[in-house]
C-alpha cells in the first residue's frame, strides 16, 4: 500500500514539473515574440525615419567668390552657413567656391546674372565697370560719412529703399543685392614709398585706384590713375610701375604694402569716397524661393557680413598701428582741400549728367546719399 501511494505522489510531482516547464516555456515563448515585435517596429520606424530624411528636399546654393577662404571678405560665411541650415532645419544651404575657382572677379556680375553661380562676390572695379547708377557706392563727395562700417552698411541699405533704381539697374543685369560690405573713407588714403604731402606733389605721379571715379579725380589733380589687379599691386609700388595706391588699410595688409611703404596722405578725417563689396543674388533662383526662404537668406548674409566687419576691425588696428610705429600719416592742407572739393564737384557733376542722360535717376542718387550721411551723422 505504501509502495502505490509513493508511485502516486512520484507521478503527481512528475505531472507538476512537466506543467510548470511547459507554462515557463509559454511564458518565455511570448516574451521572445513580444521583444522581436518591439525590435521590428522600432526598426520599421528608424527605416521610415531615414527615409524621410533621405527624401527631405535640401537645396544647395553655389556661391562665388574671388578671394581666398582665408581672406577677411570670406570670415563671414561659416556663421552665415550655419544660420542659414539652422533656419531652414537643414533644406537650405550654401557651398562656396573660392580663388575664382567658378567665377573670376571682373566675370562676377555678369556669370552670376547667368547663373553660373547663385550668388557671388562682387568688387568695386566689377560694380564700376558693370553699372552706371550703382557706381554712387564708390562716388567721390566733400560732405562727411559715418565711419562706422556698421552705421555706413545702414546708410545704404536705406538708399536703397530710397531709390528703388538702384536694385531696378541690377535687375537689368539679372541679380538682386543681397548683402553690402562698405568701407568708409576714414579707411582710405594713398600709400607710397616717397611722400606726398600736397596737390603738387602728386602732379605727374601715377596711382593705382580701384575705383574709376577716384581714378578720375586723381586725373583732374594733374596725376595718372592706372587700375591693377590686387596682386599687383606689391610688384608695381616697388618697381616703381606706380607711385602709390588709393585704398583702405585692409588692403594695405593683405598685400603687405606697409612693408615698402611707409608714407600716407588723407583726405580728411572722413575722406572723399566710400567703397563697397556687393553680393549679389541671381534674380531667378531669388524669386524661385518662398518668402520665407528669402528672410532666411537675408539674416544668414547679414550675419556673414557682421562677421567680415568684426574681422576687418582687427586688420584696420594692425595697420593703423604699423603707420603709427614705422611710417607718417599727412593730410592734405585746407587750402589743397579747397582744390580737391572743386574737381570732386567736376567729377561728380560729370558723373550726374552721363547718368541721367542713360535714364537713371543719379542727381537724386547723389543727394539722396548725402542727406542721408547727415541725418547719420547728427
Amino acid at each position: 500500500m505504501k509502495k502505490w501511494i509513493s508511485v502516486v505522489l512520484t507521478l503527481g510531482l512528475i505531472l507538476s514539473l512537466t506543467a510548470c516547464a511547459s507554462s515557463s516555456n509559454s511564458t518565455t515563448s511570448a516574451t521572445t515574440e513580444k521583444a522581436a515585435e518591439t525590435q521590428a517596429a522600432q526598426s520599421n520606424a528608424a527605416e521610415k525615419q531615414e527615409t524621410k530624411a533621405a527624401s527631405k528636399d535640401v537645396r544647395t546654393l553655389k556661391v562665388a567668390t574671388f578671394v581666398s577662404s582665408a581672406d577677411i571678405l570670406s570670415a563671414g560665411y561659416p556663421a552665415a552657413k550655419e544660420k542659414l541650415e539652422e533656419l531652414s532645419g537643414g533644406t537650405l544651404t550654401f557651398d562656396v567656391y573660392y580663388d575664382g575657382t567658378l567665377i573670376s572677379m571682373m566675370d562676377m556680375l555678369t556669370n552670376v546674372g547667368d547663373g553660373v553661380a547663385d550668388i557671388g562676390l562682387c568688387g568695386m572695379p566689377v560694380i564700376d565697370s558693370g553699372t552706371h547708377l550703382n557706381q554712387i557706392y564708390s562716388m567721390v563727395h566733400k560732405g562727411g560719412m559715418p565711419e562706422s562700417i556698421e552705421e555706413l552698411n545702414a546708410c545704404y541699405w536705406e538708399l536703397l529703399e530710397k531709390v528703388p533704381e538702384l536694385q531696378g539697374e541690377l535687375a537689368e543685369k539679372n541679380v538682386t543685392m543681397l548683402a553690402i560690405q562698405t568701407f568708409p573713407g576714414s579707411q582710405t588714403q594713398i600709400i607710397s614709398r616717397e611722400p606726398f604731402a600736397s596737390v603738387a606733389d602728386l602732379q605727374g605721379k601715377t596711382i593705382q585706384c580701384s575705383q574709376t571715379v577716384v581714378g578720375k579725380l586723381v586725373t583732374a589733380l594733374g596725376g595718372a590713375s592706372v587700375a591693377q589687379p590686387t596682386s599687383e599691386f606689391y610688384s608695381a609700388l616697388e618697381r616703381g610701375v606706380t607711385d602709390g595706391v588709393y585704398n583702405i588699410w585692409a588692403t594695405y595688409y593683405a598685400t603687405n604694402l606697409s612693408e615698402i611703404a611707409h608714407n600716407y596722405l588723407k583726405f580728411g578725417d572722413a575722406g572723399i569716397s566710400s567703397g563697397i563689396m556687393s553680393t549679389v543674388m541671381n534674380l531667378d533662383t531669388w524669386n524661385s524661393l518662398t518668402e520665407e526662404e528669402q528672410g532666411w537668406l537675408k539674416e544668414a548674409f547679414a550675419i556673414y557680413s557682421e562677421e567680415n566687419s568684426k574681422a576687418m576691425y582687427s586688420i584696420i588696428d594692425i595697420e593703423k598701428k604699423k603707420a603709427e610705429e614705422n611710417g607718417e600719416v599727412r593730410y592734405f592742407s585746407d587750402e589743397d582741400m579747397k582744390t580737391i572739393y572743386a574737381a570732386i564737384d567736376e567729377v561728380a557733376n560729370a558723373w550726374i549728367q552721363e547718368t541721367e542722360a542713360l535714364g537713371y535717376p543719379a542727381q537724386k542718387t547723389y543727394e539722396t546719399i548725402e542727406q542721408i550721411w547727415k541725418d547719420h551723422l547728427k
